[in-house]
């Protein structure tokens, strides 16, 4: 979306820079007329020479000046939107073992489908998305923007080898954190793994129950 800082200005400058077109054009055709022996050296009559393509080029310059003094801005647009939905945080393992390709092509690549599926049926309801490894990485926090959601999702790839493992307690427990704070009366967290807990100092019943 674009909007102008200074939009009174479009019309402060537009109208004298169309009186001042206008009065060029006006110079140009009482300008002393030049005798030639042929009236082909003009060109044929309608066709577009090079003091046509000059006059053009002018206004178009003129039009330009008086839009950059008008300081034009992308500006974004806030909405607000009410609706009663469900909290969910979804979070999503991505540990080496979820490479492994008795799904095509591997694991991770099937649980990121299924999740982004997921998004785009659930309109009302606001999502959270956490990924994890050895560690939890916070994507995406609440928001009924999905769209946001899912271009954090594509941005997830496997855990570095250095920070491989399965810390299924310490994500619970970040995601049902996040929650905590949520005014909705129904909060859900989706957990999407192929592996068992084991690492990270929470184990995952333990923060269930939190």
């Amino acid at each position: 979306m674009i909007r102008l800082a200074s939009p009174e200005l479009l019309v402060f400058f537009l109208m004298p820079a169309l009186v001042l077109f206008h009065w060029l054009r006006r110079r140009d055709r009482q300008m002393a007329a030049l005798s030639f022996s042929r009236v082909q050296a003009f060109g044929r009559p309608g066709r577009w020479n090079g003091r046509t393509w000059l006059k053009v080029l002018r206004l178009c310059a003129m039009v330009l000046v008086v839009l950059a003094a008008t300081r034009p801005q992308g500006a974004r647009r806030w909405t607000e939107q009410v609706a009663e939905g469900i909290d969910i945080f979804l979070v999503l393992d991505i540990s080496s073992s979820m490479s492994a390709d008795d799904f095509f092509p591997n694991r991770l690549s099937v649980a990121k489908s299924v999740v982004q599926r997921f998004t785009e049926g659930r309109s009302q309801d606001r999502m959270g998305l956490i990924a994890f490894a050895a560690q939890s990485y916070p994507k995406c926090p609440l928001t009924l923007d999905h769209e946001l959601l899912r271009a954090q999702l594509r941005e997830i790839y496997l855990a570095k080898a250095s920070e491989d493992g399965t810390a299924i307690g310490m994500a619970l427990a970040g995601a049902l954190a996040r929650l905590r704070h949520s005014r909705s009366k129904n909060k859900v967290v989706i957990l999407l793994t192929d592996g068992v807990n084991n690492r990270g100092s929470v184990a995952p019943l333990t923060a269930a129950a939190m």
